[in-house]
């Protein structure tokens, strides 16, 4: 599983659209409330917001907490920009291909 949001963690910071599809299900939907607003975006539309970038300086990345039963997990992870953290709950579901993240919910908070 580790090794899943790993792969999640270097395509959001190289905008790597292939290492983030590679974590998340093709089911998988993003959810988030923002300015008012209950955000919900497939993972096709999420993914084609990334371009390709080089790493930023200084971004920090980390698990925060796993809670794992049988093949279904949840994870905390956030993403610190150095100007913005980002914090991630996932679901994920392990099948015969892996751990995949099948539902992810997030806020961004500015320092």
């Amino acid at each position: 599983m580790q090794t899943t949001i790993g792969y999640y963690f270097e395509g959001w910071a190289t905008g790597d659209t292939g290492k983030i599809g590679k974590a998340m299900h093709n089911t998988c939907h993003l959810k988030s409330f923002r300015d008012g607003k209950f955000n919900d975006i497939s993972r096709t539309e999420y993914l084609s917001r990334f371009k390709p970038r080089p790493r930023p300086e200084g971004l920090t990345t980390r698990i925060v907490a796993l809670d794992i039963t049988e093949n279904i997990a949840s994870a905390k992870t956030e993403i610190d920009t150095g100007k913005d953290v980002f914090t991630d709950y996932f679901n994920l579901i392990k099948t015969d291909e892996g751990w995949f993240i099948v539902d992810k919910i997030a806020v961004r908070k500015s320092k």
